[in-house]
Formats: structure tokens, sequence, C-alpha cells
């Protein structure tokens, strides 16, 4: 049962600083279950790429059929880590939580979720499309395809950005209310995000030094920097939706 959303616009969102640092102490309270299942989604993400890279190096029908199983055990991936979002949410709210959280979604309607990933999904390929597109006509005029793919990179980019922050909000409304409709769930979250679009981004932004950072520790640094992330885009949710209990 989702509580009663109450309007953003009466109250100032917090700014990122402070939103991460109540993520800061409210996992420093416990790091045990976010720890645990940052590392279970990092090996899915690890066992998927095992099972999918030794068919992308071979013929184009095995790479055919390694992009669609990658593409499957994604969308898998993807409701595990909105389980893991719900077990933020509830914690964050002091309600109960426990290690089952991680398999929430599986148990809760993972059609609507899965219809949400496929159509962000789709944005993705919508944009990368043109680029292969342009590709092609490497053959008549390098200049002419380098131009193409330039000016696509940039404008699709910002396109498909705008709509991505638009309906960044929309797993975590799913999950506050196990019979909002996927449809109604996408306007909503353009709605409540209108005009924090920005915000939003910048705390995408800020944790890009600590991924680098990540990246030299061979990836084991993300163990605790994704719990960290994801509490902090769950309280920037509930800012959104329950400012006056932020």
């Amino acid at each position: 049962m989702s509580k009663q959303v109450s309007s953003s616009a009466d109250l100032p969102l917090p700014a990122n600083g402070i939103l991460k640092q109540k993520a800061r102490d409210e996992l420093n309270k416990s790091w045990n279950l976010p720890v645990l299942f940052s590392l279970t989604l990092l090996l899915l993400a690890a066992g998927a790429g095992a099972v999918t890279l030794p068919l992308a190096s071979g013929q184009t029908p095995g790479v055919i059929l390694g992009f669609f199983i990658e593409l499957i055990l994604l969308l898998i991936i993807r409701l595990f880590a909105f389980g893991a979002y719900r077990h933020l949410m509830q914690r964050i709210r002091r309600e109960e939580t426990d290690y089952r959280d991680l398999i929430y979604v599986f148990r809760h309607q993972p059609d609507r979720f899965l219809l949400v990933s496929l159509a962000q999904a789709g944005l993705l390929a919508a944009y990368l499309l043109p680029i292969y597109a342009f590709a092609c006509l490497m053959r008549y005029s390098f200049a002419v395809m380098l131009t193409l793919i330039i000016l696509w990179v940039i404008i699709g980019a910002a396109l498909l950005g705008s709509i991505l922050l638009a309906t960044v909000q929309t797993p975590f409304l799913l999950l506050d209310d196990a019979d909002l409709k996927v449809q109604k769930a996408l306007r909503m979250s353009a709605r409540v995000m209108r005009g924090y679009r920005v915000q939003y981004l910048k705390l995408v932004l800020s944790f890009l030094p600590w991924l680098l950072l990540s990246i030299l520790t061979l990836g084991v640094g993300l163990i605790w920097l994704l719990p960290y992330m994801m509490t902090s885009f769950t309280f920037f949710f509930d800012a959104l939706l329950y400012p006056a209990e932020i």
C-alpha cells in the first residue's frame, strides 16, 4: 500500500549533497543487505557476460543469438535491481525489510517492470539504429557519414536523455503502488520530474569520479558504490513524492 502522494511544488527539493549525506547515514546503520544485493547483481552481470561473450566473437547467427540471450539476462538482472530498490525504499521509510526483497518483483506483477525495461531498451535501440544506418553510407562518402553520425550523436543523445530523465521514476512509482498501471506511471514520472531533470542528472554525474575509481579496483569498489548510488536515488524519489518526510 503506497502512501498518499503529496505535491513537491510547495517544498523545495533538498540539494543533492543533502540527499547523498542521508544515503550515507542510512547505509552506515547497516551495509549488510545492500552489499549482499550489490554483490548478487554484479555476479549476475558477470555471469551474463561470460555466457554471451563467446557468441559475440563468432559468426553472425551466433552474434544475433548472443544479443537476444544477453537482452533476456539483462532484463532478469533489472528485475533483481528493482527488488533491491524496493528494499531501500522500505528501509528509509522504516518499514519491514529482509533478504527476500531482492526477489520482490518476481512475486509481484513482474510484467509491469518488464514493460518499462523493454520500453527503455526500445528507446536506446531507436537511438542506435540511425548510427548504424549512417555508417552504411561510408562506402559512398566518409565525410557525409561522419557528419550525420556526429549530428545524431549530439541531437539524439539530447532527445534520448530528456526522455529517460522524464521516465526515470517509473520503476519507483510501480514499486510504490502495486495497482498502478505502466502507462499512468510513465505520465506521473514525467510530471514529478518536471523541473528536476537537471538536478537528477547532476546527481548521477556526481558519482562518475567514484565509478572511475571503482575501475581502478577492478570493479571491487562497485560492491559498496552501487548501494550508495541506489540509496541516493531512492531518497531523491521520496523527496519528490513525499517532501514533508525528507
